[in-house]
């Protein structure tokens, strides 16, 4: 409960320092560097998908 509180007065934080237009995008790109950190810190396996019918699963970052 206590990094989720963390977490709010951070985005808070960054939301009154930041216009809207930059501070989404960015929360976008936390998304992607929690999935690189995945694998490598929990030994997780990334399925990537690219197109319809083009994906490249069990790849390891």
């Amino acid at each position: 409960m206590a990094l989720y509180g963390t977490a709010t007065v951070l985005w808070f934080v960054v939301l009154s320092r930041l216009p809207l237009s930059i501070a989404y995008p960015l929360q976008s790109v936390a998304y992607v560097l929690a999935m690189l950190v995945d694998g490598p810190v929990f030994g997780e396996t990334v399925t990537l998908t690219l197109g319809r019918d083009r994906h490249y699963s069990d790849w390891r970052l």
